[in-house]
């Protein structure tokens, strides 16, 4: 039966931390990392739309070549990769010590996959309309450094870089566990990296390759110019700002278990006595025995009224 199964156990206690730990964590991980990268694309993606909209639907690309082939495979692929295999929501001991959290995906349904698919294609959309429309309003109106139009290429590379800063800021507002891995594939490489690549791209046209002629000199034209930084600065900020408001009214006003008891982890919430302990103990998970939820009695209780009311 061994040699013919998919995957096989030495022991049927391992199915406890296969089930409660991995197999939840499994399900988080690969649920986001689908969610974003419909959200990543869309929202870079319709970009093309909006202008279309205003040039008659020509066949006009609104990225030029060298973007358009790097979008999906340095700026956004790592960080995606690096959130795939690290991201917790709780640390595994609390997991252990309550077994309900798993009840937070075994009841996930097709409807619920739906409205959640919803919640991060509106956010694209939402993204999409104000770094495309919100750019064009900033840069109307600016005045051009030396007297040099900035033309249709550098409004590309503008909205490019807030699409980059734009979609990496929302992949950091869900990462819950960050590690050394994380914070170097998002804020050194996907972030880091996008201006020195410019500056590359930039100077192609007139070295041997003599490739992308729309790019030529372009950081020459935007870097210098203040209002650049802060097209890129006030664009991003109100894009992501709803995002982040978002968050943080779902936190307040209907919170998850494992919302509640990260917050507990971090020392946040109740003390605690004897008479009412806590439903996570810091100390007490650190010797190796975390408590269970417990209720005012101080007996024991799995249900999900009974973390919410003893957590806050």
């Amino acid at each position: 039966a061994v040699m013919a199964a998919d995957f096989a156990i030495g022991q049927f206690r391992f199915l406890t931390r296969l089930l409660l730990v991995h197999g939840r964590y499994s399900y988080i991980r690969n649920q986001e990392v689908v969610m974003y990268a419909f959200y990543k694309n869309f929202c870079y993606c319709m970009c093309n739309i909006w202008l279309s909209f205003l040039s008659s639907f020509s066949s006009q690309p609104f990225y030029s070549a060298a973007l358009i082939a790097s979008y999906n495979v340095l700026w956004t692929a790592f960080p995606t990769i690096a959130f795939a295999v690290f991201e917790k929501d709780v640390l595994e001991r609390t997991v252990e010590a309550h077994p309900q959290l798993y009840m937070e995906t075994c009841y996930l349904t097709k409807r619920d996959f739906f409205w959640s698919m919803m919640v991060w294609l509106g956010a694209a959309f939402w993204h999409s309309v104000v770094i495309y429309f919100g750019t064009i309003l900033c840069t109307a109106t600016a005045t051009p450094l030396g007297g040099r139009q900035e033309g249709f290429w550098a409004f590309s590379v503008t909205v490019y870089t807030i699409v980059i800063l734009v979609v990496n800021l929302k992949l950091a507002i869900r990462t819950q566990h960050w590690t050394s891995y994380s914070h170097f594939f998002l804020w050194v490489w996907s972030i880091g990296l996008w201006l020195p690549f410019v500056i590359y791209l930039s100077q192609l046209w007139t070295s041997s390759f003599e490739i992308f002629p729309e790019l030529n000199a372009i950081h020459k034209l935007l870097f210098p110019n203040p209002h650049f930084w802060l097209t890129v600065l006030l664009i991003t900020t109100a894009a992501i700002a709803a995002d982040f408001a978002f968050a943080v009214c779902m936190r307040v006003l209907n919170p998850k278990d494992s919302e509640i008891l990260k917050e507990v982890e971090k020392g946040y919430g109740p003390q605690g006595d004897d008479e009412n302990p806590l439903p996570y103990a810091g100390a007490a998970a650190d010797a190796g025995h975390p408590p269970a939820v417990t209720d005012k009695s101080g007996q024991s209780s799995s249900s999900k009224c009974a973390i919410k009311e003893n957590s806050w």
